[in-house]
């Protein structure tokens, strides 16, 4: 693919370079918050549920954890009210997946990651493809409607929260 460039100075192109672009794009739009929308998949398929990932180690913190808890919950509310009860697991810090690490996309400033979001940022794991029961209630259109209404209506109360100036 010709339009792939190497974003991370390491003269190689990987998934790294899309990360950063990704991250690049949020920060030359001038975004208030970055949500990276996901559904989860690991060898393990009785593993299911959402997570909604946020890093402890950032400038503020304390509003990527606000963001993180208010879209877990509402993302929970759309499905239970959609019919489906996904297994929650919260607001997770990314640190604690990845035994101190983080995530690419939530990560401070490091040796891998040269120009980190310059906003509150989260990662939304929906359901499991991976989980019968999760990739069953994702066949559904009202539950994937739901997990649409739930990154809307969380992003939604943060804004109340915390208004764009």
């Amino acid at each position: 693919n010709g339009d792939k460039k190497d974003l991370t100075a390491d003269s190689k192109v990987t998934v790294s370079d899309d990360l950063q672009a990704r991250v690049d794009a949020a920060n030359g739009s001038g975004a208030d918050v970055f949500v990276s929308v996901h559904f989860n998949g690991i060898a393990d398929p009785n593993r299911k549920g959402t997570y909604v990932f946020w890093d402890p180690d950032r400038p503020y913190a304390d509003k990527s954890r606000s963001l993180a808890e208010m879209v877990d919950a509402a993302l929970i509310k759309a499905m239970k009210d959609a019919g489906y009860s996904p297994e929650d697991h919260g607001a997770t810090k990314d640190t604690a997946v990845l035994g101190g690490d983080h995530y690419y996309l939530l990560s401070p400033k490091t040796n891998l990651v040269e120009r980190p979001s310059q906003m509150p940022a989260i990662i939304g794991e929906g359901l499991f493809l991976t989980n019968d029961d999760d990739a069953n209630a994702l066949k559904k259109e009202q539950v994937v409607e739901a997990i649409a209404k739930g990154y809307a209506e969380g992003i939604k109360a943060y804004f109340a929260k915390y208004p764009v100036n």
